[in-house]
């Protein structure tokens, strides 16, 4: 199973596979990831050199990226296994439409959704550089004011030497910010501690000076084809800077990237207005999907009939009969299961009722009681759901009731009810040796899909 480590925004191959990626949203970057590493805690795995993105946050628990890499199919099984064998839901977060609309085709029982507060604005680089057409007039009349007004701007890289200047900025600016609570200073806070590892992390950065003051900044990096941009503060009183800081560091370092990515605008809507009045080519929506076995259907199901026979869950009062089944050696030779492997000392009536009860909490398993009127003839169990839909089916029947038609009857009627609620796939094994169970999982229209050194492996149509 994936084990996974704290992932805190600095390991080396983070560049590498977020280019890799090329998914152009900001969650995707050194710096997102560095930054907002203590509120959106990530864990990372590797299998067949993918990359395995784990999230927790206050709103997501155990949410998964697209997995990054030459192995997607087999790392998407990984975390289907790894879900199942946690009981956790499996959940994928920060999917384009394009990877939403994929996992949606690989899991039909699944539902998918955005928030509009979280998606990224996408800019053309070229425009974006330029500002020319009329749809840009608004924001050359600013610079040009700016420019005016400060001829002797100097707009240049920032480097490593440069950010006692940047902190001593960061200082200022927020003496200039609005409604300063709690959720700002918590961001001015991360955003100095990003400002600190910048250049370690091998951000760019680049400010905007008037009279060899610090009064605009700018910090990114390039991922992919996309240049993102990940702080943009200024200093309002200098009227036009925002336009023009935003202008200048796009001259300065989207090189040959396609796009800029200026990020979310949080829901605030002063920021969405003037993230929209730039002009994005796209409104990058970030889907999380939640995909579902159906084990919430199989465990809706109380009763159901087989022919004469009634199969329903299993009550405290079967336990005697229970007890009995589970016991006899000869019953239990080819189920697969021996319960003194986890039983110190001898069980008790009630031991297993108490057992299936606790696996279908711990495991998914489900068992039911095959009766004819009030006589307890056997069992039969719905466990290891995956999703493609799929679940197995075992069971087991007291000696007297072998070759009597209840096994087939059961059986039959099973596989009706699961499909009926929502099973697309019912599977089933069998010791080689137990030919009793084989001829019966053929002639219930299992076909045979595979076999082992010790099993073949059934699956209905």
């Amino acid at each position: 199973m994936l084990e996974f480590k704290r992932l805190d925004g600095t390991e080396p191959f983070l560049k590498e596979y977020f280019n890799l990626a090329n998914e152009k949203i900001c969650d995707l970057s050194v710096g997102v990831r560095f930054m907002w590493r203590n509120d959106y805690k990530v864990d990372y795995a590797f299998y067949n050199d993918t990359l395995i993105l784990k999230e927790n946050n206050g709103k997501l628990k155990d949410g998964f990226y697209f997995p990054i890499g030459k192995d997607v199919s087999s790392a998407l099984d990984k975390i289907e296994e790894y879900a199942l064998k946690k009981r956790i839901p499996l959940t994928f977060c920060y999917l384009s439409e394009e990877k939403a609309e994929f996992l949606s085709r690989r899991y039909e029982k699944s539902v998918s959704e955005y928030d509009r507060d979280w998606s990224d604005y996408i800019y053309d680089a070229e425009s974006f550089k330029s500002f020319s057409g009329k749809k840009y007039s608004g924001q050359r009349n600013h610079i040009n004011k700016f420019k005016k007004n400060y001829p002797d701007y100097v707009f240049r890289e920032l480097k490593s030497e440069d950010t006692g200047t940047m902190l001593a900025f960061l200082e200022e600016h927020k003496n200039t910010v609005e409604n300063w609570d709690d959720e700002k200073k918590e961001e001015e806070k991360l955003t100095a501690d990003y400002v600190e590892n910048a250049f370690s992390l091998k951000q760019k950065a680049g400010g905007i000076f008037v009279e060899n003051k610090l009064v605009g900044m700018s910090i990114g990096e390039i991922i992919g084809d996309t240049l993102i941009v990940h702080i943009e503060k200024a200093l309002k009183s200098y009227e036009g800077i925002y336009p023009t800081l935003a202008n200048a560091f796009a001259n300065a370092f989207s090189e040959n990237a396609k796009y800029i990515n200026r990020e979310e605008d949080c829901g605030e809507e002063g920021l969405r207005i003037s993230k929209t009045q730039y002009h994005p080519i796209e409104i990058r929506n970030k889907y999380v999907l939640r995909a579902e076995t159906e084990e919430n259907a199989v465990a809706g199901i109380e009763s159901f009939s087989a022919d004469d026979l009634t199969v329903a869950t299993i009550k405290k009062e079967d336990s005697p009969s229970y007890f009995a089944l589970y016991t006899d050696e000869t019953v239990n030779k080819f189920y697969g299961y021996d319960y003194r492997q986890d039983l110190k000392g001898e069980p008790t009536e009630e031991y297993f009722y108490e057992f299936q009860e606790g696996l279908k909490k711990s495991e998914g398993e489900y068992s039911f009681a095959v009766k004819r009127k009030d006589e307890f003839l056997g069992e039969i169990v719905a466990y290891d759901f995956k999703y493609d839909g799929s679940c197995a089916i075992g069971f087991r029947f007291f000696k007297e009731y072998w070759g009597t038609g209840v096994a087939t009857k059961t059986v039959t009627a099973t596989v009706k009810k699961l499909k009926e609620v929502g099973v697309k796939i019912v599977r089933a094994w069998a010791k080689k040796e137990n030919a009793r169970s084989i001829r019966l999982l053929l002639k219930t229209g299992f076909n045979k899909t595979r076999e082992d050194d010790e099993f073949f492996y059934y699956e209905t149509e």
